[in-house]
C-alpha cells in the first residue's frame, strides 16, 4: 500500500510541474499565466487548459476554431480583436469563470454554444 501511495504522490507532483506547451507561434508566460495566440487556434487547440488565466489574441488571428478553448476554467475575461471574423462551435464552452467578453463587429459568425456554460 505504501508503494502505491508513494507512486501516486510522485505521479501527481510530476504532472503539476509541466507547464502548458504552446502551439507553434504562440507563447506561454508561466509567471502571469498568459497565453498569447498568434495564429488561428484550431479544433481543441487549448481545450481543458485550466491553467490559462489570461488570453491575448493577436491581430494575426482571423478565426477561432471549434472547441479551441473549451473548458479553460481559469479564464475570466476575453477581448477578441477586430481581425477575427468567426468563432467556432463551443469555442469557449465551459469556461466557467468567464465573466467578461468583448466581441467586435468584425465577428460575423458565432458557432453554436460558443459561450455555453460561461457565467
Amino acid at each position: 500500500m505504501r508503494k502505491i501511495l508513494t507512486f501516486l504522490f510522485a505521479a501527481l507532483m510530476s504532472a503539476s510541474m509541466f507547464a502548458l506547451t504552446p502551439l507553434s507561434g504562440d507563447t506561454w508566460d508561466e509567471g502571469t499565466k498568459t497565453l498569447t495566440v498568434n495564429s488561428n487556434p484550431g479544433f481543441q487547440a487549448y481545450a481543458n487548459k485550466a491553467e490559462i488565466e489570461n488570453l491575448v489574441i493577436s491581430d494575426a488571428v482571423t478565426s477561432i476554431g471549434n472547441y479551441a478553448f473549451y473548458g479553460c476554467s481559469g479564464l475570466t475575461s476575453i477581448t477578441i480583436p477586430n481581425s477575427v471574423t468567426s468563432i467556432g462551435n463551443r469555442a469557449f464552452m465551459d469556461c466557467s469563470n468567464l465573466t467578461s467578453i468583448t466581441i467586435p463587429s468584425s465577428v460575423t459568425s458565432i458557432g453554436a454554444d460558443a459561450f455555453y456554460n460561461c457565467i
